[in-house]
Parts: C-alpha cells; structure tokens; sequence
C-alpha cells in the first residue's frame, strides 16, 4: 500500500481544516471591510479617526 493511500484519510483532514479556514477567513474578512466601510462614512471624527488608524495599521497584513 502506498504511502497516499495510507494516510488518506489524515489529507482529506487536512483538506477540510483548510478550507474551513479559508471561507471563515474569507467572511470574517468581509464583515469587518463592511462594518469598517459603513464606519467611515459617518461624519464624526471620533469614529472615523479610529477606523482610518485600524484600516491604516492592518492593510495588506494577512488574517492569520
């Protein structure tokens, strides 16, 4: 028996952790640039100041 066949119940695993946390990183993605979005569009400082500097200190960093 070969070495996949083997332990293909533990990559089929793997498979699905990863894509569970590929859409969960996904959603969770969208509804914090929505909430952050809607945020901004708000006239007050006091809530745009903060969320330019959450946007600002995490753009291009990856959700991990």
């Amino acid at each position: 028996m070969s070495l996949v066949g083997k332990y293909a119940h533990v990559w089929f695993k793997g498979l699905g952790v990863t894509l569970a946390y590929s859409v969960g990183t996904i959603v969770g993605g969208m509804v914090i640039g929505v909430v952050c979005g809607m945020l901004l569009l708000s006239r007050s400082k006091w809530i745009t100041l903060p969320v330019h500097f959450y946007v600002e200190l995490f753009r291009c960093t990856p959700l991990l």
